[in-house]
């Protein structure tokens, strides 16, 4: 369950409150010679009241080809409301597109994220890059960046290429003791909506 009650600040700034619930049943599958196990560990519930900032110019927040988005948020889960567990939820974002050409379109991003408290496994940070499922990497910390460039072939198809790298680990001041984990290839579009600028993708 996620709630959002957002007002214009000035000009292309936004700023609200936010609350989120959730219920999970979790487990722990374990794979020995080929035997698997699978442990149920119990209901959990995450409900938490949060704040967020956004800077938002885009042209299509759809398809963007021109403006920036940034996002600031913190999410506080406490037992006080109905939590398992007290902890604390902070991201950060920020993307950018760039317009090059009428059929040339590059756009990039940043992202992080941080965990504080006692945070459940299935809420801790995550990876966001394609290529893999977001629960091969979790930890308390995140961050990532990519880029990406986009060349309208015609009205309905086009084509990506795209690269990025991440960290995950237990705190920002050694994420550089980690590998980075990289995401790159290309993908193909077709305009499924038009007015919208809606594409189904293949990546």
């Amino acid at each position: 369950q996620f709630a959002k009650l957002a007002t214009r600040i000035k000009g292309n700034w936004y700023g609200g409150i936010f609350t989120r619930r959730i219920d999970a049943d979790q487990s722990i599958a374990i794979d020995v010679d080929n035997a698997s196990t699978e442990f149920d560990i119990g209901d959990v519930t995450s409900a938490g009241l949060g704040a967020i900032l956004e800077y938002d110019s885009r042209d299509n927040p759809f398809n963007s080809s021109d403006g920036r988005y940034f996002k600031l948020d913190a999410l506080f889960n406490d037992e006080a409301i109905g939590s398992s567990s007290t902890y604390q939820s902070y991201g950060a974002a920020y993307r950018s597109y760039h317009k090059l050409t009428d059929t040339v379109v590059l756009a990039w991003e940043v992202q992080g994220c941080q965990r504080g408290g006692m945070a459940p496994l299935w809420d801790a940070c995550t990876v966001k890059l394609r290529g893999f499922s977001a629960t091969d990497y979790l930890g308390k910390v995140s961050t990532s960046g990519q880029a990406e460039a986009r060349w309208q072939l015609s009205t309905r198809w086009g084509l990506v290429g795209f690269a990025g790298a991440g960290y995950v680990g237990s705190s920002f001041s050694g994420i550089r003791e980690h590998e980075a984990i990289p995401s790159y290839g290309a993908g193909l579009r077709f305009m499924a909506l038009k007015a919208k600028r809606i594409n189904l993708r293949l990546d």
